[in-house]
């Protein structure tokens, strides 16, 4: 599905680009990606899951997936961070607004667990959203999940 602009939560670029306690190691750290309703609104404020979780979707086969192949490439004064396509599944029934990439601690999504940034999977218009019945349910990074 082609989606809107990746948008990077204040802390989750300071995390990417410094090095400090909080700091977000893309190649080794486990990410994951959600699903989140369209009840939610973004702000470049929200730092940690308890700012979203209460929008985040339930379904049919639907569980937050873990990133693979996760990459980050410079080329002149722009890194690329990349991964594989985000495949939720073959047999999902959901309806979503928004995919929001997490940095999880543990094995379950804490309150604390660490927003790195979301893209809008519907920017069609203010409050489309996309929905699959008991088919894939995919996100797309043909280009790179997002850059800066």
């Amino acid at each position: 599905m082609a989606v809107g602009n990746f948008t990077l939560y204040n802390t989750g670029k300071e995390a990417l680009l410094t090095d400090n306690a909080n700091q977000i190691t893309w190649a080794s750290d486990t990410i994951v990606a959600v699903l989140l309703g369209n009840g939610y609104t973004p702000a470049a404020t929200h730092t940690q899951w308890s700012d979203v979780s209460t929008n985040h979707v339930t379904g049919t086969n639907y569980d937050p997936v873990a990133l693979s192949g996760k990459t980050s490439t410079r080329s002149g004064g722009t890194i690329l961070w990349d991964c594989d396509d985000i495949n939720f599944g073959s047999n999902v029934t959901v309806t979503a607004k928004y995919v929001a990439i997490v940095k999880r601690s543990g094995g379950a999504l804490t309150t604390t667990d660490q927003l790195i940034g979301y893209c809008d999977l519907e920017n069609a218009s203010g409050s489309a959203t996309v929905s699959s019945t008991n088919s894939v349910f995919q996100v797309n990074t043909t280009a790179g999940l997002f850059d800066l």
